[in-house]
């Protein structure tokens, strides 16, 4: 599955161009990146480049756009506000709730949340993975 050529030339507009081993990857969006490192580890270089380290790690809304998914348990309001039939209130009953529980363990919990219907699940699920730190 190739990128579309209008994401090509975001990309190479952001300075991401050289990253050309994308094309081959089956199974974006996803948590895993081609660079063999998690999502939680990429890092953005001074010239935009995209790599494993130190550096500035990549916003929710820049995940997206390369295809990749951003974790629930620790995105911001104001960037769950780009998702997709998903409305303020139940973005923010689903805030709410993530802080009640420290954080979502699976997809389960966050189907009981006000307003998450099947729908407004497989949007977020489209867009996000729960990477669950172990409750004590």
């Amino acid at each position: 599955m190739g990128l579309s050529a209008l994401t090509w030339r975001v990309a190479w507009l952001m300075g991401l161009g050289s990253l050309g081993s994308w094309v081959c990857v089956e199974d974006w969006p996803s948590a895993k990146t081609p660079w063999g490192c998690g999502v939680a580890e990429l890092r953005v270089a001074a010239q935009a480049h995209v790599h494993c380290g130190e550096g500035m790690p990549l916003l929710p809304n820049q995940l997206w756009l390369l295809g990749m998914k951003a974790d629930l348990n620790t995105v911001k309001l104001e960037d769950l506000k780009n998702l997709p039939k998903v409305p303020f209130k139940v973005l923010s009953n689903l805030l709410e709730e993530r802080g009640e529980l420290e954080g979502f363990c699976n997809w389960e919990e966050v189907a009981k949340i006000a307003g998450v219907g099947p729908v407004r699940l497989k949007s977020l699920e489209e867009h996000l993975f729960i990477q669950c730190d172990t409750k004590e």
